[in-house]
């Protein structure tokens, strides 16, 4: 009888020789905690789309929304396509400002939940998180004029460094959260509702208030309500669209089927791709758009990234610098972070630039600075 193995592991996996290797499988190869930030720092994905090359087995993906990598790549996806419950956008330019984080049909099909007996769950970001803001004079978003991420209520954008003042749209200067933290929402949820209603996850309170991290563990729900999902789409990363329509796509799984189920977005931005591919329950339109911005910008995975950290007392030499350069690599850098110092390459091919890197990280090395590398960073 043939010896038949099934081996299941994290991300750590990737890299382990296994003989006469059939097929590989990465579960939902969009999520963020694929990638550690600790060295070696490539996505599984990467590891076993090379191997399956070379060692000729079967590469596999699952998910709602696959990524641009594989997307591009051509990866076979399990479970793609219109997987997920009906999807109601709620267009906050359409409130008055004053209405707080939770709107008007928020709140409706919240105490009607609860009044024929279902359960609901409202998702916000993790605790500490800079929500979006609406101007409260023309009702449109704050977003920073140079590069289009959502603003907070600071004077400085979180990804760009450029100054953020008045609307740019009216040039108002009063603005107000859309979203907020956990445990805000839960006293608003409260208020609204009662106490004995809300809880967390497998407590059997009729609404769960929850983060990412609790989705693993809640069940299907009759409603699900995004607080706030221009904080996910207008992030300051260029990923963030995409990251964004995969949570999503996520939380509308989590919605048990039924006439009257559904996952209700709130957003003030009703027209984005993202917005319309989560309602139609097609990736594949966003994929395309996001494909051409990716390729006009030489963003992974039609560029190269490079993210290089040092702590301690090192460098780079000009020199060192120039040959980055002469490769065919735009240095920006070095930013002082709360790690150390920062530099990113970029480029279309970074291939000969990698090769200059590696021994001017051995230099580095070699004088005791502590150095991490991460190819193709989730967070730029």
């Amino acid at each position: 009888m043939e010896d038949r193995r099934i081996l299941v592991g994290t991300g750590r996996i990737a890299s382990w020789w296994v003989r006469d290797l059939g097929v590989a499988v990465v579960l939902d190869e969009q999520r963020r905690s694929h990638k550690d930030r600790q060295s070696p720092t490539l996505h599984p994905r990467t590891i076993l789309s090379h191997r399956a090359r070379a060692e000729g087995f079967r590469f596999l993906t699952t998910g709602p929304v696959p990524s641009s990598e594989v997307a591009a790549a051509g990866t076979p996806i399990i479970g793609s396509g219109r997987r997920w419950a009906r999807v109601e956008v709620v267009d906050r330019t359409e409130e008055p400002p004053g209405r707080g984080v939770l709107s008007d049909r928020v709140k409706a099909a919240l105490h009607g939940v609860v009044r024929s007996g279902g359960t609901a769950a409202v998702f916000t970001h993790r605790k500490g998180y800079a929500p979006s803001f609406r101007c409260t004079s023309c009702r449109t978003l704050r977003r920073c004029s140079s590069c289009g991420t959502a603003a907070t209520e600071a004077a400085i954008c979180q990804r760009c460094g450029g100054s953020l003042a008045a609307c740019a749209e009216c040039g108002g200067a009063a603005f107000e959260p859309l979203g907020a933290a956990a445990g805000r929402v839960r006293d608003v949820v409260a208020r609204l509702i009662g106490p004995d209603a809300v809880g967390g996850t497998g407590d059997g309170r009729a609404i769960s208030v929850v983060t990412e991290a609790d989705l693993v563990a809640l069940p299907p729900v009759d409603l699900l309500v995004v607080v706030d999902a221009d904080g996910l789409i207008l992030g300051p990363h260029f990923r963030s669209a995409e990251a964004a329509l995969a949570l999503l796509a996520r939380l509308a799984r989590l919605v048990r089927a039924g006439s009257g189920s559904r996952l209700m977005v709130q957003t003030a931005i009703a027209d984005h791709d993202v917005i319309d591919a989560l309602r139609i329950g097609d990736p594949s339109g966003f994929l395309e758009e996001e494909a051409t911005r990716r390729r006009a910008a030489g963003y992974p995975p039609f560029g190269d990234l490079v993210v290089v950290e040092v702590r301690g007392e090192g460098s780079f030499l000009d020199d060192e610098l120039a040959l980055f350069e002469g490769a065919g690599a735009i240095v920006f850098g070095p930013l002082s972070v709360r790690s150390g110092t920062r530099w990113l390459l970029q480029g279309r091919d970074l291939g000969r630039a990698k090769r200059h890197l590696r021994d001017a990280l051995r230099r580095l090395r070699d004088g005791g600075s502590a150095v991490r590398v991460d190819v193709d960073p989730l967070d730029v």
